[in-house]
């Protein structure tokens, strides 16, 4: 069986590793500044501790998977990689339910008695673009994890490789 040369082709997915690294390393920067709009929503209601909890174990979560992805590109560990990576693609479905029970919350605006009713004083333009924005980044991050954990396996099993 014949295997055609790709020589000069370059592939998506056959980027060197330092630069599925460096990607990663700055969505995870970026996962970190995502969490800037949690301490506006906190300000917001500042005394309802729902709204305190909610928006800051969001943004001390977000902060630690951050700090787990550049510790598993840092250090090219293929097992973080894969949970950092299962974790956001959870993380996706979260966010999207989080959005969900959102658009339930605000259909209950009027009840002041509501459980969420906190969320009716934030701007929902700001409140939606911010979760999209998690969810992209998220997925580009889920993305990168992958294909970096692909490449280090494979650099592994190259039996040419010198490193």
């Amino acid at each position: 069986m014949a295997i055609a040369s790709t020589a000069g082709v370059t592939d998506f997915c056959t980027c060197d590793i330092a630069i599925w690294t460096v990607l990663l390393v700055v969505v995870c920067v970026c996962l970190m500044l995502a969490t800037g709009p949690y301490y506006y929503y906190i300000s917001v209601d500042p005394s309802s501790a729902v709204n305190v909890s909610f928006f800051t174990i969001s943004a001390a979560f977000l902060i630690l998977v951050a700090i787990l992805g550049i510790v598993g590109a840092m250090k090219k560990h293929k097992g973080i990689l894969l949970y950092f990576g299962f974790l956001m693609i959870v993380m996706v479905g979260f966010t999207i339910a989080q959005i969900s029970l959102t658009m339930i919350a605000l259909t209950n605006c009027l009840n002041p008695d509501s459980f969420f009713s906190f969320m009716c004083e934030i701007n929902k333009i700001v409140y939606f673009a911010h979760s999209t924005i998690i969810v992209i980044v998220a997925l580009i991050s889920s993305a990168c994890a992958f294909l970096l954990r692909w490449r280090l396996k494979k650099q592994e099993e190259d039996p040419d490789n010198k490193y």
